[in-house]
């Protein structure tokens, strides 16, 4: 009995010892190992829930590029007292001098489109802002009667978009642009999507702002300021482009039947032109052609084409004709050529195809005292769905030149 009582009290001690050890070894271990375990469930299920930005939509045919290159702008000034656009080193400059709306405008003419243009301003007023008129209607007395605008304001971060009808104008709530999109002085790459009442704003390629809005269904296209009071400033506009959209983009999460009737409605007439009065060169391809100041010939209106050399002189011009818009029926030029019968030593004969088809042979009708001669010529069924090319040349036995000043492609009534 002597025996086993301490070696029971030493058994008792040890384990006591041991079991200290343990506990002072789980209170001792380093909190950054407990507490880089704990984060790892909560983030984990935060990224798994958050939903992906929306992507820019596919884009279909290229409808239109212009580097803001030609010698007279493409857009127009609403309020020449108030803001004026000049083109300068591929850029379109937009100036304005006074508070509220100031559009400046183009003929284009659209519905459901993909809208792209690069735009810098290097000083924005507090609460001034910029972007794009879309779907407008002619100008009628000083007012565009309907429009829509996206107004991006690169201070607060905003994106705005309105509409007016008959002068009233009805606002969006504004949205907020994700933090560094839009940046003053930095150029960013604005992209809008038109499909029907959905637009769709994104900001180099990254989303900024989504509205739905019901209003104007077709129009012309535009560039626009809002001014905040009359302090000058100023907005850079380069390299605009629009797509079409590439067939089922045109159709949201709506009913099929209603977008269906909706495209079949909204046909529009085709329409293109092309003035070398302004040094309009886009989309052509010449050989011995000149483009020449009409006060050297001592002629009216501005620059045109002076054909130089016959048999040799061309000019190639290409036009798409995109999905839902009614193919062009009809070419009007406007330009001046002698034929022998004009009894005054002249003889400078041109010949018009379309996609290899003859349109035209012979001469103008000469020099009116209205200034050019202006020919309505037929296209007959030669126009055809997507690329299609018009060629000019200046032909064999021609003793004057051959003046061409500008041309236009529509359809319906000329």
């Amino acid at each position: 009995r002597n025996f086993w009582i301490p070696a029971l009290v030493a058994t008792v001690v040890i384990c006591g010892i041991v079991l200290g050890v343990i506990l002072l070894g789980q209170t001792q271990r380093p909190k950054s190992e407990s507490s880089s375990q704990k984060p790892a469930r909560p983030i984990a299920t935060a990224v798994g829930t958050s939903p992906p930005d929306p992507t820019p939509s596919a884009k279909g045919t290229r409808i239109l590029t212009h580097n803001f290159d030609t010698a007279t702008p493409i857009f127009k000034p609403l309020f020449n007292s108030a803001m004026s656009l000049i083109n300068t080193k591929g850029e379109g400059q937009i100036s304005g001098t006074r508070s509220g709306f100031l559009p400046a405008m183009s003929d284009i003419f659209l519905v459901d489109y993909i809208l792209e243009c690069g735009m810098r301003a290097v000083v924005v007023p507090p609460g001034a802002r910029y972007g794009f008129v879309f779907r407008a209607a002619a100008a009628e007395n000083g007012v565009i009667p309907k429009f829509y605008a996206l107004l991006l304001d690169p201070n607060q971060k905003i994106a705005e978009m309105r509409w007016s009808v008959e002068t009233k104008s009805i606002m969006d709530p504004e949205q907020s642009l994700p933090p560094g999109l839009l940046q003053v002085g930095k150029k960013s790459r604005v992209t809008l999507e038109v499909v029907r009442n959905r637009f769709r704003i994104f900001i180099d390629g990254k989303f900024g702002a989504e509205f739905t809005m019901d209003g104007p269904k077709e129009g012309r296209i535009g560039l626009c300021l809002l001014g905040i009071d009359s302090t000058d400033w100023t907005v850079n506009f380069d390299n605009l482009q629009i797509f079409a959209l590439p067939g089922k983009e045109a159709v949201d999460a709506t009913p099929v039947a209603a977008p269906t009737a909706s495209i079949v409605a909204t046909r529009k007439p085709f329409q293109q032109s092309w003035d070398f009065s302004a040094g309009m060169l886009h989309d052509t391809r010449t050989e011995a052609v000149d483009l020449v100041d009409g006060a050297t010939w001592k002629r009216p209106e501005g620059k045109y084409l002076h054909f130089l050399t016959a048999g040799k002189s061309f000019l190639e011009a290409t036009f798409d004709v995109p999905d839902g818009v009614d193919a062009p029926s009809h070419l009007t030029v406007r330009h001046y050529s002698l034929s022998s019968k004009d009894n005054n030593g002249g003889h400078s004969p041109v010949r018009i195809t379309l996609n290899g088809n003859e349109i035209f042979r012979g001469s103008s009708k000469g020099m009116t005292s209205e200034g050019w001669t202006e020919d309505q010529i037929d296209l007959g069924n030669y126009v055809q769905p997507g690329r299609n090319t018009l060629l000019w040349e200046y032909l064999d036995g021609a003793q004057t030149p051959y003046w061409l000043k500008s041309f236009r492609l529509s359809s319906g009534n000329p």
